[in-house]
């Protein structure tokens, strides 16, 4: 079995000026994967989009990143922690997880699993048939 992947999030180099530290490394890194998972544009939608507490987002980030923090940092935050970062150790990250097999646990029955959302793949503007279930958007209404 493969390691863990908080053990490797906390061998990160530490480069940020350490008595200002207020957002541990493990958080920023998983805070960071969001924007990607989420697939979200830019930086800055990570402040607008994933702040509604009913969203729970700050007790699954903390849950990943096994961390207690209890706000969720700023965009300018994570970039300042990745510019202190570098790409280098992060892309030695995605290697060292590759090769030490670390999602191996999380098959199922040999394979990995896959979630795909195909909600709102096929909609149309009017109407196709009498079946058709209806979402409205302002005052569009998709088919």
């Amino acid at each position: 079995m493969g390691r863990t992947f908080p053990p490797w999030l906390e061998a990160l180099p530490e480069t940020r000026f350490e008595p200002r530290i207020v957002y541990h490394r493990r958080f920023l890194v998983w805070w960071g994967r969001l924007l990607f998972l989420c697939k979200l544009g830019r930086l800055r939608q990570l402040d607008a989009e994933l702040r509604d507490e009913q969203t729970e987002v700050l007790g699954n980030v903390n849950a990943l990143a096994q961390t207690p923090q209890t706000t969720l940092p700023v965009s300018g935050t994570l970039c300042h922690f990745l510019v202190h970062l570098g790409p280098a150790p992060l892309v030695g990250l995605r290697t060292r997880m590759i090769r030490g097999k670390v999602l191996d646990a999380y098959r199922l029955q040999g394979a990995f699993g896959i979630a795909v959302d195909g909600t709102g793949h096929v909609s149309f503007s009017r109407r196709h048939c009498e079946q058709c279930l209806t979402q409205t958007h302002g005052e569009r209404i998709y088919y």
